[in-house]
């Protein structure tokens, strides 16, 4: 599985899906808070392009009454049941996602070939536009100062 920031590889190595010959006949590529009309994703020629909320729609996933292994069911149907190269954005939130997924799709003999993730000046960028936001609305949001920071270094070192 490969890891992709922005047009460089960040993280390529072995996993689970590597030690058995799976179908790569179409490829599966998953995104991390990028949504399609990214520069990266709109050059992938062949793909099907789709959000994970499109999926959770086409399922009937309802919000109030699903848990989020739900979701992440619905997604692993959806990579199951595909025929072509398939692209779903803001796909996953975090590390254990993409294994809880990639455990789905092992059983169907498929797995996970790409991910991609936000760039580091991105995700700072993030971390400036919430700053703003909380010193902007700090007196209705029940936070310490400082969380922002520690949720986002969390956030980091995962990706890293």
């Amino acid at each position: 599985m490969d890891f992709i920031n922005g047009d460089k590889i960040i993280v390529s190595g072995t996993s689970v899906s590597k030690t058995r010959n799976y179908d790569r006949s179409n490829r599966i590529y998953l995104t991390l808070n990028l949504n399609l009309n990214e520069v990266i994703i709109q050059n992938l020629k062949n793909f099907k392009k789709i959000t994970k909320n499109e999926i959770l729609d086409e399922f009937g996933y309802d919000l109030l009454e699903d848990n989020e292994n739900k979701a992440k069911e619905f997604l692993s149907e959806k990579i199951i049941r595909n025929d072509t190269d398939l692209i779903i954005s803001n796909a996953i939130c975090n590390l254990s996602d993409i294994l809880s997924i990639e455990k789905f799709i092992n059983s169907a003999n498929k797995s996970i070939d790409r991910v991609y993730i936000p760039s580091t000046e991105r995700r700072k960028k993030s971390l400036l536009k919430s700053q703003e936001d909380y010193r902007n609305h700090s007196r209705w949001i029940y936070e310490p100062p400082g969380r922002l920071e520690e949720l986002y270094e969390e956030y980091t070192n995962t990706l890293e």
